[in-house]
């Protein structure tokens, strides 16, 4: 999907399109390629995760960090809050 795709499709300006794909691509998160069509340079993205495996990276880092700051006490509030559902 291009930038103007999705500034079509989100109506979010293009160039908060253009810098957060800019930053997921720096972070990891998203792949950029470029081609060249009709004397323009277009650059196309796609997503390098699936939603399941994003979710997983995101929550497992929350988590480290919370037992890292926390520590028993993150993990027991886990039990917890994990005895709840």
């Amino acid at each position: 999907m291009t930038t103007t795709m999705l500034t079509k499709k989100t109506d979010i300006p293009l160039t908060s399109i253009a810098g957060t794909l800019d930053r997921l691509v720096k972070a990891g998160y998203a792949a950029r390629r470029s081609e060249s069509i009709k004397g323009r340079i277009k650059y196309f993205y796609e997503p390098i995760f699936s939603e399941k495996e994003i979710a997983i990276k995101i929550t497992n880092s929350i988590l480290d960090r919370l037992v890292d700051a926390f520590g028993p006490l993150a993990i027991e509030n886990f039990s917890k809050y994990s005895d709840k559902k």
